[in-house]
């Protein structure tokens, strides 16, 4: 029979909750199904993703304003940013976005650079600091951290 599986975490002012949720079947866990912001208020899913991921992990902003989620599969790892307000992800620098500002022989390979991004913190009320790290041209590991400001654009490699 199946059984369901619910990872959540409530927003700093109360108002939100987010879900990553999955259905079990014979209790066995295979990946989310999906992520979800829900306003608690009336029960309105603001925003979600299909598919959910193997891992799911929730960051809010501390004034709740935002939700960095970072999610991973079997081979990468990636985050994304949603402004709760506007019920939209903003964009976040993306491997080619990050790999223009590194020298020729930490790019990224062409075929299976494993790429993993993983939003490590809220610096500020709109400024996230990300680990990142991708196999390189050489097949070296290359890892690193920067800061990106939501409001700005700014990207400050650390």
């Amino acid at each position: 029979m199946p059984t369901s599986k619910i990872f959540s975490s409530s927003s700093p002012d109360g108002k939100y909750r987010a879900e990553a949720y999955a259905t079990l079947v014979d209790g066995i866990f295979e990946s989310y199904d999906g992520i979800r912001i829900i306003r608690l208020e009336d029960e309105e899913i603001v925003w979600s993703m299909t598919p959910g991921y193997l891992m799911v992990e929730f960051l809010w902003s501390s004034d709740s304003s935002y939700l960095a989620i970072n999610y991973a599969a079997r081979t990468y790892a990636d985050s994304t940013i949603v402004d709760i307000e506007k019920k939209e992800e903003r964009p976040t620098p993306s491997m080619a976005g990050i790999a223009a500002l590194v020298g020729d022989d930490n790019k990224p390979r062409n075929s299976r650079p494993d790429p993993v991004f993983k939003i490590r913190g809220w610096e500020d009320q709109e400024t996230i600091a990300v680990d990142f790290r991708w196999t390189t041209v050489n097949d070296d590991d290359f890892e690193g951290v920067y800061s990106f400001n939501l409001k700005t654009g700014e990207i400050n490699l650390m």
